[in-house]
């Protein structure tokens, strides 16, 4: 699994930035077609997250 190691912070701005890039995309006529993409970085990150919290866990 691809790890960036980047602190939990920093994963939190990505997950933000891409749900703030998906709600500016619903709004532009062009980039509409694109939407799933910000989409899918803020739901692979947030994966991630949980992943990398539940491995600190053991």
């Amino acid at each position: 699994m691809l790890c960036l190691d980047l602190t939990f912070s920093e994963w939190r701005v990505l997950i933000v930035l891409g749900l703030l890039a998906t709600t500016g995309m619903l709004y532009h006529k062009r980039l509409r077609h694109f939407v799933l993409l910000p989409s899918c970085v803020a739901f692979a990150s947030g994966l991630a997250l949980v992943m990398m919290n539940l491995e600190a866990m053991k």
